[in-house]
């Protein structure tokens, strides 16, 4: 059958610039490499790349977006108190005036998004995988409508209709693309799939305090933040990655760059430090996968 080649991107905000500039690097060494992605997957920022690179444009043109001045836009104020404090319609407006009314299905390579749906009255909440393979139920779905799902994270941005960010369910989509690999193409096994990955920095975090006496409150509303909810968000990271490993072996490979300070997702006057953080990473295990893995026959998905 061939090798399918999958390429995943984490969500991070403002730190998707890193994968951004990984990814560049990357393919100006080995051109052939997003030219033989089967399927790309990316969840919140990563779905936005994801789908840049998914729709046919360069990784210079995704770049141009990962600037300061773009991220502050897109960081669109609420003025309503009460409300979240950002706004995504800078976001729906720039998505449409790249990707129009595209449909999931009108790509040429295969895609994977995923959200969560939150239910409501009667109907109880469960997840969505956007995707265009051949079984899907929601590959009509347009382009731009899958990425703002995917990034509109709770306690940030408004949710989607009833649609709120995909890191609820999985902030690294590798094992998601992986698994609708193996429901829609008959035959396929492990070794027949590589997959490339890029996080988003990795950063010693850890939960500060005396933990045996936490409450509720220590755990879920301390300093303005959810140390709960963080941990669980980087929890299921490491769990996909634990797993893809196990599965996959040297079929594998993740790049994350490790981070000296822990760059806010919303932090878009860091962007330049990010970038540096990308240009100082060793990109030579990438390249010798890719070579190794990426050419070795094509599967059709």
């Amino acid at each position: 059958m061939g090798k399918c080649n999958i390429l995943s991107i984490d969500g991070g905000g403002v730190r998707g610039s890193m994968p951004a500039e990984l990814i560049r690097r990357l393919n100006k060494v080995e051109p052939h490499m997003l030219r033989n992605v089967d399927v790309f997957a990316g969840n919140s920022s990563g779905s936005f790349s994801a789908a840049v690179l998914a729709y046919g444009y360069t990784p210079e043109k995704l770049l141009q977006i990962y600037n300061e001045d773009t991220l502050k836009y897109l960081e669109q104020i609420n003025p309503d108190p009460n409300g979240p404090p950002f706004l995504s319609d800078n976001l729906k407006e720039m998505l449409t005036s790249m990707f129009g009314n595209t449909r999931l299905s009108d790509l040429k390579k295969k895609i994977v998004i995923p959200t969560f749906y939150v239910g409501e009255s009667g109907d109880c909440w469960h997840p969505i995988i956007y995707n265009n393979f051949r079984c899907s139920d929601n590959a009509n779905t347009r382009l731009v409508d899958a990425v703002v799902s995917s990034s509109s994270a709770p306690a940030a941005y408004p949710s989607y209709g009833r649609n709120v960010d995909g890191d609820v369910l999985a902030n690294d989509p590798s094992v998601l693309a992986l698994s609708t690999i193996f429901k829609n193409i008959c035959g396929i096994s492990m070794n027949d799939v590589n997959l490339l990955a890029f996080g988003t920095g990795d950063y010693c975090n850890y939960v500060d305090g005396d933990t045996t006496k936490f409450s509720a409150y220590d755990w879920f509303v301390k300093n303005q933040g959810s140390p709960y909810y963080e941990m669980s968000v980087f929890a299921v990271t490491m769990a996909t990655e634990y797993i893809a490993d196990n599965f996959l072996g040297d079929n594998y490979l993740k790049l994350n760059p490790k981070l000296s300070e822990d760059i806010g997702f919303l932090d878009y006057t860091q962007v330049s430090k990010l970038f540096a953080y990308a240009d100082r990473f060793d990109i030579s295990n990438a390249i010798s996968f890719i070579n190794k893995k990426w050419l070795n026959g094509r599967c059709i998905v």
